[in-house]
C-alpha cells in the first residue's frame, strides 16, 4: 500500500536585499507595504488639519418662537468660531456656554455640515405672561371681604381700583415653567400677573407659588376670554380682570375647569338677560353674582 505525502506549501514573503560592507540587509515588502501607509496616513491627516479645508467659513442660525431676547450677532460672538476647525469644535461645551450667557433660551442644537459649514438652532423661552412686582412688598388687603355680606360693590371696587398703584411699573417675561428670563417695558400683547413679593426678582430666577395663575391665564387663553391683568391675592385665590366684562375671583381649592365652564355660563347667561355684571367670585360652591 502506498504511503499518502501530504503536500506542505511555504508562502514565501518578497524581500529587498540591501548589500553592505559586512551583511545584507534584508526589507520585507510586507512590512514595507505596513510602513507605507502609516506614512501616507499621517501625511494626509497633517494636510486635512493644517489647511483651512473644513475651518468653519459659514455658519446657518435659526431661531424658534423668536421673542427678540438674543441675536444672531450675539449667539456668535461667545463660540468664537472664526479659524476654528469643523473636527475640533466642541458642540456640547458649546451648547452650555450660550445656555449659561443667555437665561432666555431654552434649547440650542448645533450640528456639523460638512465640510465647513456649522448649523446652530437655538428655541428662546415661551413667554406666557408678564409679572408686576408690588412695590416695598406691599400686600393687597381688599380681596380679605366677605362678597356674600351686605358690603357694597361700590365701596369694593374702589379698593379695587386703587390697588394698583402699590405695584410697580416693571414687567418680568416669565415662561411657561414660571421662570423669568427677560425684562421688558412693553407688556406686548400678554397678560399682567400682579404679585407682592419682599424683593425684586432676578434674571433667571423662578417664582414659587405661581404654577395656578400660569395655567388659569393659559385656559382662559385657549377659551378665548381676553386678560388685562391677574392678581395673586393669597396662595389660594387669585384675581382676574377682563379687558371686557366683570372681574372674576378664582379659588386654586376648586377645579380650574369646572371654574372657566361656570365663567362661560355666567356670562352667557348674563349677556342673554342684557345684565352688566361688574364682579364673578368663584371661590364658592355657588358663584357669587355683583351686579
Amino acid at each position: 500500500m502506498a504511503k499518502k505525502r501530504n503536500k506542505i506549501f511555504y508562502k514565501k514573503n518578497l524581500k529587498f536585499i540591501i548589500p553592505s560592507k559586512n551583511k545584507h540587509k534584508i526589507v520585507r515588502i510586507r512590512n514595507l507595504g505596513i510602513f507605507t501607509i502609516i506614512f501616507l496616513t499621517v501625511i494626509s491627516l497633517i494636510l486635512i488639519f493644517r489647511t483651512d479645508l473644513f475651518f468653519i467659513h459659514k455658519t446657518e442660525i435659526e431661531i424658534d418662537n423668536n421673542f427678540g431676547c438674543v441675536s444672531e450677532k450675539e449667539i456668535l460672538e461667545p463660540l468664537q468660531v472664526q479659524g476654528k476647525s469643523l473636527f475640533f469644535f466642541d458642540s456640547k461645551k458649546n451648547v452650555e456656554v450660550l445656555l449659561d450667557k443667555f437665561v432666555c433660551l431654552e434649547k440650542v442644537v448645533m450640528t456639523k455640515k460638512w465640510p465647513d459649514v456649522l448649523m446652530i438652532k437655538v428655541a428662546e423661552r415661551k413667554p406666557v405672561l408678564l409679572l408686576r412686582i408690588a412695590k416695598d412688598g406691599a400686600q393687597t388687603k381688599i380681596f380679605d371681604f366677605d362678597l356674600t355680606s351686605s358690603q357694597s360693590a361700590e365701596f369694593f371696587l374702589e379698593k379695587l381700583s386703587t390697588s394698583s398703584s402699590q405695584f410697580s411699573q416693571n414687567f418680568f417675561i416669565v415662561d411657561n415653567q414660571g421662570k423669568i428670563f427677560k425684562i421688558a417695558e412693553k407688556t406686548g400683547g400678554l397678560p399682567i400677573l400682579r404679585v407682592s413679593l419682599s424683593k425684586e426678582p432676578e434674571i433667571g430666577e423662578k417664582i414659587v407659588g405661581i404654577d395656578f395663575a400660569i395655567n388659569l391665564l393659559s385656559k382662559l387663553k385657549d377659551e378665548s376670554f381676553e386678560v388685562s391683568e391677574a392678581e395673586i391675592i393669597n396662595p389660594s385665590n387669585i384675581y382676574v380682570y377682563l379687558k371686557e366684562g366683570p372681574q372674576i375671583e378664582f379659588s386654586s381649592d376648586k377645579d380650574l375647569s369646572w371654574q372657566v365652564s361656570s365663567l362661560q355660563l355666567i356670562l352667557t347667561q348674563a349677556k342673554i338677560e342684557g345684565e352688566n355684571l361688574k364682579l364673578v367670585d368663584l371661590r364658592y360652591d355657588k358663584p357669587v353674582l355683583i351686579k
